[in-house]
């Protein structure tokens, strides 16, 4: 740190009163900055506009200033080299709208097409049939009666929800054929940390894939 100004922020979101943990974290981050001459930010997590309280902002504002936490720079106490400091000014400028880009060129990062109603009874499924570090992730459903579109969709549902955790454990799955509404897949070793403990794994496949490829009835699976 000897060679590089130490720069911490606290990020609360405007959705009402500032509570204790809040403030804990800001006074850790407050007292760090001091300790090492760095710069303490306010910068406002205000990208979520549905959950939005009005007069939120300066009811932080103020609390920071009553609780003596006051940071060098950001929203209400003044502005730096890298403003803007609401995430919302900060989309505007295009700022993240560019390492997105780069995100999705680079194949780290997909467009997801899910409506509000999908992402719940995903979040659902996951709750109930796979563990928490079983992500759900978005896969875009469109009905197509093209074969070819149709496999490249369970390959999308497989690639990104279920071989990756199937080899944590060393194991693999692959796609044979799909005929008739019935996906043929291998499956090639374990993957006792992906369906719970109610479930074979051949049971949280297809539930999976059922349920992302509406075009899926049911789900054949060879043991190698």
């Amino acid at each position: 740190m000897e060679n590089k100004r130490v720069r911490v922020r606290f990020a609360p979101s405007p959705t009402g009163g500032l509570h204790m943990g809040g403030v804990r974290t800001a006074l850790f981050n407050y007292l760090f900055a001091k300790k090492h001459g760095g710069d303490f930010i306010l910068r406002i997590e205000d990208t979520d506009q549905t959950r939005y309280v009005n007069g939120a902002e300066e009811y932080i504002i103020n609390s920071l200033k009553w609780c003596g936490i006051e940071p060098n720079e950001g929203v209400g106490f003044g502005d730096g080299p890298h403003a803007p400091y609401r995430q919302s000014e900060r989309k505007e400028l295009g700022i993240y709208k560019r390492y997105a880009d780069q995100l999705i060129s680079a194949g780290h990062a997909y467009y997801a097409f899910d409506t509000s109603e999908e992402l719940e009874e995903i979040k659902n499924i996951i709750k109930i049939d796979f563990p928490k570090n079983f992500k759900a992730i978005s896969i875009q459903k469109e009905t197509n009666d093209n074969k070819d579109e149709i496999f490249k969709k369970i390959e999308e549902v497989l690639e990104l929800k279920i071989r990756p955790a199937v080899a944590m454990d060393g194991g693999n799955i692959s796609l044979r054929s799909f005929v008739d509404g019935v996906a043929e897949v291998e499956l090639q070793g374990s993957c006792a940390g992906c369906p719970s403990s109610t479930l074979t794994l051949k049971q949280g496949v297809e539930r999976m894939l059922v349920h992302y490829v509406p075009e899926v009835k049911s789900v054949r699976a060879v043991t190698l």
